[in-house]
């Protein structure tokens, strides 16, 4: 049993196979990401904040709530029921971009690396080159490149030393904030 006068949120989960929704005890609890597990593509995410006395959802859900028979729609229902006063606020939910700390780690970049630093026998040029898909044998067998995730997997394994001063980079970053 939860005590609604102890916390300030909580969220309603609805998926729609089960026809039945949970509610999540705190905000904290909330940034568990506990929905990684459910693979369904109707998941819906309702959040009551109890301090502003609405009852938050995206856009996506209140348009599915606003069919009328539809299971969001029956479920919206029974939260305004036993919540008569609160209000319904459509919010923007924003996924937070990561930027990539290898920015500008282009494939004219990794040759012009791979030039400076190669060995006296050019064989992690001739590797680059193979990944690329560049090579006469390559061409022959009308082979295509790999991927540029799979290239710079390969090119930061080849030179750890880019890798170690980008960590050192967001380390002093890290400590000036």
């Amino acid at each position: 049993m939860i005590n609604f006068l102890s916390i300030s949120r909580c969220t309603i989960i609805m998926t729609r196979p089960r026809h039945s929704f949970d509610i999540i005890r705190s905000q904290r609890e909330r940034n568990t990401k506990p929905l990684k597990t459910l693979k369904t593509k109707e998941i819906f995410i309702m959040t009551i904040n109890f301090a502003s006395k609405t009852i938050e959802m995206t856009k996506a859900e209140s348009k599915a709530a606003g069919k009328f028979g539809s299971e969001a729609y029956k479920e919206l229902t029974s939260i305004m029921q036993q919540f008569p006063t609160f209000t319904i606020q459509v919010i923007a939910r924003t996924s937070v971009k990561k930027s990539s700390e290898f920015k500008g780690l282009t494939y004219s970049y990794m040759e012009a690396y791979i030039t400076k630093h190669d060995n006296e026998n050019q064989t992690i040029m001739a590797e680059y080159k193979m990944l690329r898909g560049q090579t006469v044998e390559a061409e022959d067998a009308l082979a295509a490149s790999c991927s540029y995730q799979e290239i710079k997997k390969w090119f930061l394994g080849q030179f750890n030393e880019i890798e170690e001063f980008h960590q050192k980079r967001q380390n002093v970053l890290a400590t000036t904030k």
